[in-house]
């Protein structure tokens, strides 16, 4: 068929042409309109009229239409070309140079065709409409290509094509030089199509309306392609709210798709975009191109992904221009985590505008095996590269390379930069950023940024040759971040900001493995790296090859650092600077310019190595301070070049403050040459360390550069400040090659520091020097050293105040070592003084220096010793011992004074047995060699010097004594006294002492040629020696010489000596004193002792110290100087005494021994009163012991705690002892009593044992008590009763008066208390198997364990100390006996006998202690209730007994036998100490093994069930009360008492608990027990012979009888007191108690009668009310 229709127009409501309702096909047909013209008319219903109308035929074939140059017309719905309800194959439609206008209207319609092979051309086509120009609805396409092509067209609609519910193969839609003008519309919309395997192109395309130039909507396109190029979209001016751009999926599946735009140009004022996903859409195997275009709006984006299934995507986008304050490349998901696979994602030659953009943005997005890449990126506007957003990466990486952003005067609070990722998680990633450009003004500026808890894991970071700049800008930053195997590497990269550089911080969780490495780069920052809240586990930092610049900021005030690491941790780690340059261009900020900072922070076998080869500039090295090196870490930080610091700079270069040290850990500064500061005023020294702690095995090191030469420091304050720093545990504090340069008053300070542990602390090779003369060089003050710690101090004295140590403690065989050197630039004396420092067990060595060549000075150096302490703890030596060595050069040098004032000198050791072992010495001069001329002279000036123990004042070695002349040129000895010990009441003048010999002894460095000046007081001068008599002058201005001529030889003095007085006057003192001038005696061996009681007081005022003393010898209105002259000669056989004087001190033996029995007392229940005895044994008058304070044993401590302050305080302070505990005790019993209600007063003294505790401690504080009374009366005065005789007699007679009284009255009425009702019981019913080990048992029941125990025990626990250690009733008497024995012997003991008479004081003694021997024997070893106690009593006895004889021989024997004795007393001391320690532990183990036995037995019969009551059950532990008691030998009041208890044996009266019927029913088990027990039935038969008993034959005597039915008397009427008190019997509620006659306390064995009668009223009464109840 063949239709042709030209030049035709129509106006009406009909079609021109229509082919429709065809059943068959039509075949080989065509269509041919031309110029023609439809004007359609208005339609009532607005249906559309198409011109050409072709529908409903079954198939058409080979089917061509041609249209051309016609024009439709309507004010509705006017087609050109219509086709529905038809199939087609090979179809053509060609509508070309047409038009259609219309609100309706359209080129051509589609409605349920079907496509095959078929093809649309669309040219010059003119379409107004508000709907589609081409729309094809419900078409498939089957098989062959459909193509359609639209051309050189211009469309007013809103789509130029629009395709709905297609189905369609290898469609190929091309739309070309068009123009599409329709306001929010699509050049091409796709909705509810399923396309594949076709091509949609767009080319040469112009939009000059908002559109959107491909939109997918609920479709799905496979294996098919978009294309646009040339595409132009310019609606700059139209405002709208409409997003559009080129590609729209929205719920749209596309797979296997590739998009490419070129040459494509939007530029809008609105949301645009050039590829857009939406709404669960779905992109697989997607390629998106983006070529050569440019894209220009506000919140345009190149590439939207929102929602999104991605899987295998590609993005290239090259040479683009993007314009944005948007997101260029945006994948996201608002929802759930969107996961992506494959992503390459690559931008090239792009320029990006737009201010404040994003280029790159993944929100909820999870990429894996994908590379996100930028190459040759320019942003001209604040923009960001690749933002992470609440996304993952895995196996997945990011390349930038050539990246420029270079914005200057742009001012945001945008944070740009290349890489943020914010709470995104990275595994196995990678990030590579090169030849980068960063610069930015006023805003912040990363190049890569992670934080919001971030989690990256095995990332790889590199930054090579780029730049980041700005005053915001960031290198790195990390915060918030979780790190794990993450490597950073930046290599040739420059920044320069006023913030910080490379920055980690706020760490979620700890930081594992990873690795910052920065080389050949140049960082200017106020930080170059800021760790904060870092913690870390094998972190490694590497900087080398790199300059760091601290620059100024206006944004950061404090802690300016080039590395600062705060509020963290690292451990395995390793921190390195190797070849770093440092700048610091911030002095004057607070805190600021330090080059390494660590801020409480801690190193766990870390190392930090910073080497810096240069710091320019004004600033520090290093601060650390609240940090803790730990765990074997190293801090080491070395600058090589010499450092000039500003003025204006404010810290110390080195800051090391509360910081510890510790376990092998090592802290190192190396200093370069030379630091100098000029001019300024800083407030800290150079170096300033505080409040260090250094500690097991770890070292504080800060030394010079080089190894042989000194760190010249220059700084206006101190230049080193060592304060409060403890070194501990075999550590090192130590400051080596250090040359201080200051002008200020101290040079270097150490104060206050702590040495202890084996520790050290040294200075080697430290000089001072200054510009002031008054500055002194070191001050070592408030220094604490202990436990074989030391101190050295290695000086090279370039002043002439060179040292000064005050305040200082040594102890514990700790060292102080000063080493002097003498700089040949000072020509003054050099002088060290020591002040106020105690050395106990300790040594001070003082190591002198040599003389220098061409010195004028008199004096090289002084060296003075002020208010000095020297103690030592040693009562035994093994080699020779002094407390200060002075080490002297062999060479030339000058005279070296030596002045010791105010000081003391203590050796517990001190005894007449002289030998080269045990001699001790004030001062030891360590000489290598001595001429026999010598050239060393010293000076010695002594004042206000107290020795005690002390052998001699000053020493030199013994193989150099003969050589000794000359060594020591002058000695002035003043106001200096010498005693054996410390509680010495009389003292000696030091140059009188022991016949002059511990002023010259045989190794004294004092000679015959030394010029010796002795005053022996201030102000008087007197001698002692002999009978010598002295006579004074009161002439204040005269000066005596007193001479002593020896005759014999050899001779102690063999020349003359000048004793003069002193010229200066002492100013006044109101305070004064006594001085006692002592007497000597002299015995059978020529030597010297004191003698007792011939002691001449003089008064006198105390002399003031030596800064007191005036100037000139001026007279003083108030105290004249006394001078005495005196002149005798004596002859002495020999230099040293080889004899004694008195007895030694208690022996260290006998001080155990005294202890252990004190252990055994209160522990093991061993007599109260033997340490006591022990303890005095030790303390005889007449054994050497005269005065109080002569007993310096620690033993004295046994006697009374308060034995130092004098016997009035020990009488009141042991007295108050005993008072505050039976205070205290009887207050708790009130207390518990008070608590526990419904527990009588007398239950709560048994719980708390009272009074049995307070008479034990009244027993032990007894025996010094007496020893303090019976001292008191020969004490010459009293701290606490004053000088008053009468005072202190009517004390001491109170008191022993009261004492004897109080111990009687209290044994007495304890004793009415128990007498009648204790008894003893055997211990064969629980100490036996199984309530012991049988091994045990057999091993020790035969010789440990008691036979008896007492009862009962509630009694025990409240006198037991009265009675309990005896092992029978009869024999009570001797425990008390045993208490006071003591205080006896102590009494004995303290009374001063005469001389003539001290045998008897022995013999007293020794019979006193025979007593509890006779007493022992006559029980026959039986009278202890411990047997093996009896045997050791006996034992100790007789060895005190012997160490009394020995004691005697050794006292008053002769002198032959004195050797002899000494040992002999030694070795019974030894034996004391052993039985007393064996007794204790005995006792002990009898007590333990008697306690478990109780506790076993007591908890076997809770469990047994041995009868059983009305209910069943039956608790035999009241009825087993009545078994422990000893029917044999108790009294029934005994056995009453005792089940009067509610307890065991093994503890007391807890509580006290109402009867109940199940009490009542164990006793009426128990009546019926005893009636049928095998023992009664025994009884019976046989008569018991203890009782005398008559009848014989098997029957009981009269009085066992009696006995026993006293017992079953007793048993029942408890029985029935117990159910009248029960109240769950109602019938008893009602009986009358008061007709019930109360049970009388037990007092006596005689009154069993009225016990009896009545128990027989109480069974009377309980039996009529029971029958009333009835």
């Amino acid at each position: 068929m063949t239709l042709i229709a030209t030049n035709s127009s129509m106006v009406g409501r009909n079609n021109i042409v229509v082919v429709a309702n065809v059943s068959d096909q039509m075949v080989d047909c065509l269509v041919s309109l031309s110029l023609v013209s439809l004007v359609l008319l208005q339609q009532d219903d607005n249906s559309s009229v198409p011109m050409f109308h072709l529908s409903n035929i079954r198939l058409v074939r080979t089917f061509r239409t041609s249209i051309a140059n016609a024009t439709a017309t309507s004010g509705c719905a006017a087609v050109i070309f219509v086709a529905q309800f038809l199939s087609t194959e090979n179809v053509s439609v060609s509508l070309i140079d047409s038009a259609v206008s219309g609100n309706q209207s359209r080129l051509i319609l589609f409605l349920q065709v079907s496509l095959n092979g078929s093809r649309i051309d669309i040219n010059n086509a003119t379409c107004t409409t508000e709907v589609a120009a081409v729309r094809m609805s419900n078409v498939t396409v089957p098989a062959n290509d459909v193509a359609l092509t639209i051309a050189n067209s211009f469309f007013q609609a809103a789509s130029g094509l629009y395709l709905d519910y297609l189905d369609v193969t290898s469609l190929e839609l091309t739309h070309s030089r068009c123009c599409e003008s329709g306001y929010q519309g699509q050049a091409i919309y796709l909705s509810q199509t399923s396309m594949s395997h076709s091509v949609i192109a767009l080319h040469d395309v112009t939009c000059v309306a908002p559109q959107t130039a491909l939109v997918l909507n609920n479709s799905s396109v496979n294996n098919s392609s978009f294309m646009v190029s040339q595409y132009l979209s310019s609606t700059a001016g139209k405002a709208s709210d409409f997003s559009f751009g080129l590609l729209s999926a929205s719920n749209t599946a596309l797979r296997t798709f590739s998009l490419i735009l070129d040459y494509t140009v939007v530029v809008a004022d609105d949301a645009v975009f050039l590829v857009y996903a939406d709404t669960q859409s779905t992109l697989d195997d997607v390629t998106v191109s983006v070529f050569n275009s440019i894209l220009s709006s506000n919140q345009s984006q190149l590439i939207l992904l929102n929602e999104v299934r991605l899987n295998v995507i590609s993005v290239n986008i090259s040479n683009v221009t993007c314009s944005t304050q948007n997101v260029a490349v945006q994948i996201s998901s608002l929802q759930s985590m969107l996961n992506v696979t494959l992503l390459q994602l690559t931008i090239r030659n792009t320029t990006l505008t737009g201010f404040n953009g994003l280029v790159i943005s993944l929100t909820r997005v999870s990429i894996s095996h994908s590379v996100i890449a930028l190459h040759d990126v320019t942003c001209v506007a604040p923009q960001t590269a690749l933002v992470l957003n609440n996304s993952s990466a895995l196996n997945s990486s990011i390349v930038v390379s050539n990246l420029m952003s270079v914005v200057t005067n742009a001012s945001s609070t945008f944070y740009g930069g290349l890489f943020y990722c914010f709470a995104a998680s990275l595994q196995q990633f990678s990030i590579s950023i090169d030849h980068s450009v960063v610069v930015a003004d006023d805003y912040p500026m990363y190049l890569a940024y992670a934080g919001t808890q971030s989690i990256l894991d095995d990332v790889t970071m590199s930054v090579n040759n780029s730049t980041v700049s700005g005053n915001q800008s960031h290198l790195i930053r990390f915060a918030e971040v979780t790190l794990n195997n993450v490597s950073i590497n930046i290599s040739n990269v420059t920044c320069s900001s006023q913030l910080v550089a490379i920055q980690m911080d706020g760490q979620q969780r700890h930081v594992n493995n990873v690795a910052l490495t920065i080389t050949h780069s140049y960082i200017a920052a106020a930080f170059a790296v800021r760790l904060q809240s870092f913690n870390a586990t094998s972190f490694s930092l590497l900087v080398a090859a790199t300059t760091l610049r601290i620059v100024n900021s206006s944004n950061l005030t404090n802690y300016l650092d080039a590395l600062y690491c705060f509020n963290g941790s690292f451990s395995d780690s390793s921190l390195v600077f190797d070849s770093v340059r440092t700048i610091s261009d911030a002095p004057s900020l607070p805190q600021a310019g330090q080059m390494v900072q660590f801020r409480e922070f801690t190193l766990a076998k870390t190392t930090v190595i910073i080497f810096l080869t240069t710091l320019e500039g004004s600033g520090g090295i290093i601060a650390v301070w609240s940090t803790i090196v730990d765990q074997s870490s190293t801090l080491r930080v070395q600058v090589a070049a010499n450092i000039a610091v500003a003025p204006s700079f404010g810290r110390a270069i080195v800051y090391i403050y509360l910081t510890t040290i510790s376990h092998n850990s090592v802290v190192e500064i190396i200093l370069p040459q030379s630091v100098q500061m000029n001019s300024g005023a800083s407030q800290f020294g150079a170096l300033y360390i505080d409040s260090v702690s250094v500690i097991d095995s770890s070292i504080l090191r800060l030394a010079s550069l080089l190894a042989n030469s000194s760190a010249a420091l220059k700084w206006p304050n101190a230049v080193l400040w060592l304060l409060s720093t403890t070194a501990s545990g075999n550590s090192t504090v130590e400051v080596v090659g250090l040359l201080a340069q200051t002008s200020t008053s101290i040079g270097i300070s150490l104060a206050s520091c702590s040495i202890r542990g084996n520790s050290s602390l040294s200075l080697w090779h430290v000089e001072v020097s200054s510009t002031s003369t008054a500055t002194l060089g070191v001050s070592f003050a408030g220094t604490t050293t202990s436990i074989n710690s030391n101190v050295t101090l290695g000086l090279l004295c370039s002043l002439s105040r060179c040292l000064s140590s005050s305040s200082g403690t040594f102890s514990s065989s700790s060292n102080f070592l000063a080493i002097f050197n003498r700089s040949s630039a000072i020509t003054t004396p050099i002088t060290v003084t020591i002040s106020s420092t105690t050395f106990s067990d300790s040594v001070a060595t003082l190591n002198i220096p040599s003389a220098v060549s061409g010195m004028t000075v008199s004096s090289m150096l002084s060296i003075s010793i002020v208010g000095c302490k020297f103690t030592s703890s040693a009562e035994r030596l093994n080699s020779p011992q002094q407390f200060l060595l002075i080490s002297l050069p062999a060479d030339n040098m000058l005279t070296v004074p030596l002045v010791i004032s105010s000081s003391s000198v203590t050796s517990p050791s001190w005894t007449t047995e002289h030998d080269a072992q045990n001699h001790v010495s004030f001062i030891l001069l360590d000489v290598a060699s001595l001429p026999s001329i010598p050239t060393v002279k010293m000076s010695l000036t002594t004042s206000q010097l107290t020795m005690y123990g002390v052998d001699s004042l000053i020493d030199v070695p013994y193989s150099l004594a003969a050589n000794v002349a000359g060594l020591v040129s002058t000695a002035s000895i003043t106001c200096s006294w010498w005693g054996r010990h410390a509680f010495t009441g009389n003292l000696a003048s030091i140059h009188k002492a022991l016949r002059g010999t511990v002023l010259r002894g045989p190794q004294s460095a004092v000679s015959a040629s030394t010029i010796i000046t002795a005053v022996a007081s201030c102000g008087v001068a007197y001698d002692n020696n002999g009978d010598w008599s002295w006579t004074a002058s009161a002439s204040p201005s005269t000066t005596t010489r007193q001479t002593k001529s020896l005759s014999s030889t050899p001779s102690l003095f063999t020349s003359s000596h000048v004793f003069a007085k002193a010229t200066k006057t002492p100013t006044m003192i109101d305070e004064s004193r006594s001085l006692t001038i002592l007497r000597l005696r002299r015995f059978r061996s020529n030597t010297f002792s004191e003698r007792e009681g011939t002691s001449t007081t003089l008064s006198s005022r105390v002399p003031p110290p030596i800064s007191s003393l005036a100037p000139t010898a001026s007279n003083n209105n108030h105290l004249s100087t006394t001078t005495a002259m005196k002149t005798k000669s004596v002859t002495l056989l020999q230099p040293i005494s080889s004899a004694k004087d008195a007895l030694d001190d208690a022996p260290p033996s006998l001080q155990a021994a005294s202890f252990a029995a004190v252990a055994g007392a209160f522990a093991s229940g061993s007599a109260i009163a033997d340490a006591a005895a022990i303890a005095t044994l030790a303390m005889m008058t007449c054994a050497g012991k005269r005065g109080w304070d002569s007993n310096t044993g620690a033993q004295r401590l046994v006697v009374s705690v308060f034995y130092d302050l004098g016997p009035g305080a020990s009488i009141v302070g042991n007295v108050g002892l005993s008072l505050v505990i039976l205070g205290l005790q009887f207050l708790l019993v009130k207390i518990v009593a008070c608590v526990f209600k419904k527990s009588p007063p007398l239950d709560a003294a048994v719980l708390l044992q009272f009074p049995n505790v307070s008479w034990k401690v009244f027993s032990f504080l007894l025996p010094g008590v007496l020893f303090g009374a019976v001292s008191l009366f020969s004490a010459s005065e009293d701290q606490l009763f004053g000088p008053s005789v009468a005072g202190r007699s009517s004390a001491a007679g109170v008191t022993l008066v009261t004492s004897v009284a109080l111990f009687l009255g209290c044994v007495m009425k304890a004793r009415r208390t128990f007498a009648d009702v204790v008894f003893t019981s055997s211990t064969t019913t629980f100490l036996k198997t199984p309530f012991l080990p049988a091994e045990f048992l057999r091993y020790t029941k035969s010789w440990l364990l008691p036979l008896v125990t007492w009862k009962p025990t509630s009694v025990k626990y409240q006198y037991g100390d009265f009675y309990s250690s005896v092992a029978s009733t009869d024999a009570t008497w001797v425990h008390n006996l045993f208490q006071v024995h003591g205080a006896v012997f102590a009494l004995i003991v303290a009374i001063p006998f005469p001389q003539s008479v001290c045998v008897a004081q022995f013999v007293l003694a020794i019979v006193w202690m025979c007593v509890p021997v006779g007493l022992v024997l006559w029980w026959q070893l039986q009278l202890l209730r411990r047997p093996p106690s009896n045997h050791l009593l006996l034992m100790s006895k007789s060895i005190t007994i012997g160490v009394l004889i020995a004691t005697l021989m050794y006292s008053e024997g002769p002198e032959a036998l004195q050797g002899g004795a000494l040992t002999a007393r030694n070795i019974l001391s030894w034996a004391l100490t052993v039985v007393s320690a064996l007794t204790t532990g005995v006792n002990f183990l009898g007590g333990v093994a008697e306690y478990i036995a109780k506790r076993n037995k007591s908890m076997t019969m809770k469990k047994g069930k041995d009868r059983h009551d009305t209910n069943g059950n039956l608790d035999l532990t009241k009825a087993m009360l009545v078994e422990d008691a000893d029917s044999s030998s108790a009294a029934p009041e005994q056995l009453l008492f005792a089940l009067n208890e509610s307890d065991s044996d093994v503890s007391p009266l807890w509580t006290r608990r109402q009867a109940t019927s199940t009490d009542a029913a164990i006793l009426d088990a128990r009546i019926e027990h005893i009636l049928k027990s095998p023992v009664f039935e025994e009884l019976r038969r046989s008569r018991d012979t203890r009782y005398g008993g008559e009848g014989g034959g098997g029957e009981l005597s009269s009085e066992r009888w009696e006995q026993l039915r006293q017992l079953t008397l007793s048993l029942l009427v408890t029985r029935a007191t117990l159910l009248i008190m029960d109240n769950d019997y109602e019938g008893v509620k009602e009986v009358d108690r008061r007709k019930v006659t109360p049970i009388p306390s037990p007092v006596g064995r005689d009154r069993k009668s009225d016990l009896t009668s009545s128990a027989v009223v109480q069974h009377n009464s309980l039996q009529h009310n029971l029958r009333e109840r009835d």
